[in-house]
């Protein structure tokens, strides 16, 4: 099947749920929609296909965003000042698909990542700000091409213990 045909018998895209997998807490899913475009970006099964103008971009964010800075309703609130990995297994073709990572405090956008999504495995480690309380994701789109992302995990990275091994001095007899 062509990318062509896959385009043919692909739906509009209305929403996208993008499943986050959590080390120690149930799987959340957010509800994103188009920001812009939303003629031009379809859904087959799990895949996105978009085909943008050129020059021309799109995020796919929370229902209840308005633009990447404004705080959505809900999202994941995560420990502030530590270290978490992002990662996923996806394919995707085509031109640029990016996994936005973003942090708020109270109304306003304090942080933000990016993940490029390309084939095949990516991950990212990010330290979240200090002033972190909210967590949210959307998707930018660039180009065109298809991308099927089935799950994001989220894991907070664990402190290290240096292991400490004995040092022992051997001694050899002088040889005389």
């Amino acid at each position: 099947m062509s990318g062509l045909d896959v385009a043919e018998t692909a739906s509009a895209l209305g929403e996208y749920r993008l499943r986050i997998a959590l080390e120690s807490a149930p799987d959340t899913v957010f509800r994103l929609v188009p920001s812009s475009h939303r003629e031009i970006m379809r859904l087959n099964a799990q895949s996105i296909i978009f085909d943008l103008p050129p020059g021309a971009h799109t995020y796919l964010r929370p229902d209840d965003m308005r633009g990447l800075e404004a705080r959505p309703a809900s999202g994941l609130t995560l420990v502030p000042g530590a270290t978490y990995t992002v990662s996923a297994r996806l394919w995707a073709t085509g031109d640029l698909a990016d996994l936005w990572i973003l942090e708020f405090d109270g109304d306003r956008r304090v942080a933000h990542q990016r993940l490029s999504l390309r084939n095949g495995d990516v991950a990212r480690s990010f330290d979240t700000a200090d002033e972190h309380d909210l967590l949210a994701f959307a998707i930018r789109f660039e180009g065109s091409g298809a991308l099927s992302l089935p799950m994001v995990r989220l894991e907070r990275a664990t402190a290290v213990e240096p292991v400490l091994t004995p040092s022992f001095h051997v001694r050899r007899p002088a040889i005389v």
